[in-house]
């Protein structure tokens, strides 16, 4: 018996909670309302990117987005990416969402010593940031053509593991001890 079923049952009178007839009309009813709630739930999570899942498509074809092969969770950081670029205008406030979007975490946008050169900087994340590629080509279509752009990672040096053992280590693979937190 379902929670909605008992709650049904119990807005009957006494004398009709034994009646086999309306007690299986209102399981029925109940399976119904409940199977109504989920769906309700899965189309609410729908509305917004963060939680969407077949909604991804539709955002996708609104921007012009040719999906490859990504997961929910990169077509996401694409999508949100697109509109914060197509919704602003190109400063450095922008790239810098746009950036974190894909990153997950915190960048900085820093000058270099070429004139129309930057450098996209991220510093909330160890290694390389998961849909890179996806990045870039966002940044392609939001810049104006005549900028460039250098990004700049953060790895682990040997002084940021220092204070590790070899046994504490020892789990890790090359790549890893690079482009993960192992403190």
């Amino acid at each position: 018996m379902s929670i909605t079923h008992t709650r049904m049952i119990k807005h009957l009178p006494k004398y009709e909670r034994t009646n086999k007839l309306i007690v299986e009309i209102l399981r029925a009813i109940a399976i119904e309302l409940d199977q109504l709630t989920v769906d309700t739930e899965q189309n609410y999570s729908e509305l917004f990117i963060d939680t969407a899942i077949r909604a991804l498509s539709i955002h996708e074809r609104d921007l012009g987005i040719q999906n490859t092969v990504l997961t929910d969770k990169q077509r996401r950081e694409l999508i949100m990416a697109h509109y914060r670029a197509t919704l602003e205008q190109t400063t450095d406030e922008t790239i810098k969402n746009v950036a974190a979007a894909f990153s997950n975490g915190e960048v900085e946008i820093n000058p270099t010593d070429v004139d129309g050169m930057f450098e996209i900087k991220f510093v909330g994340l160890v290694g390389i940031p998961d849909n890179m590629q996806g990045l870039m080509d966002t940044l392609d279509v939001i810049l104006p053509a005549h900028l460039g752009v250098i990004y700049t990672y953060i790895f682990n040096t040997w002084n940021d593991i220092s204070h590790k053992t070899w046994s504490e280590l020892e789990a890790y693979t090359w790549d890893e001890l690079l482009t993960e937190d192992v403190s």
